[in-house]
């Protein structure tokens, strides 16, 4: 690379138009004009200093610095994708990694069924338990609009968050152990 920073849509369309073999298919397949495409290519040459497709009548092939680059630029763009659905999935699914802080007395009494409970209704979501005194098990807890707080700066001090659904499932199965249903 001379240095620049590579587009992440000049890749994209490099890839399709490797996929399609004409620029002409790879415009109608992405939605965009084939100049669009023409331009983005020769900009992600001339940052690569290299040429990567041959133009012709019949479509474009790729040379041999093209051919070497696709795999890259397809891994590169799945592990983007990939890392796009697992941050997308950690709002929308139950997955995730959370401490869950309760005070002494409640942890010893109520949570070792919870737990159980809780473990195979959302197997995807790990919890770790973090145990304190009242005191400071409130201060731990997240305040009012603030999704990630801790209430002391120690290294011991738990990090506490917030899973939107965490608390319905709580009271949800809270209800189930009480009605016994």
């Amino acid at each position: 690379m001379k240095g620049g920073i590579v587009q992440l849509t000049h890749l994209h369309y490099f890839r399709v138009i490797a996929q399609c073999g004409n620029l002409t298919h790879a415009a109608r397949q992405l939605g965009v004009q084939q100049s669009t495409l023409s331009v983005a290519v020769q900009r992600l040459e001339a940052e690569m200093g290299t040429t990567l497709l041959l133009r012709d009548r019949s479509g474009v092939t790729l040379t041999s610095t093209g051919r070497s680059l696709l795999p890259y630029v397809t891994e590169a763009l799945a592990l983007l994708d990939a890392g796009a659905e697992h941050v997308q999935g950690l709002e929308t699914e139950d997955v995730g990694s959370f401490v869950l802080g309760v005070p002494m007395a409640l942890g010893s009494y109520f949570l070792p069924g919870f737990l159980l409970a809780f473990q195979r209704q959302a197997p995807r979501i790990e919890l770790s338990l973090w145990t304190g005194t009242s005191l400071a098990t409130v201060q731990a807890a997240p305040g009012p609009g603030h999704p990630f707080r801790t209430g002391d700066q120690s290294p011991t001090a738990p990090r506490a968050g917030v899973y939107r659904t965490l608390p319905r499932r709580i009271r949800f199965l809270r209800s189930r152990a009480t009605t016994g249903r």
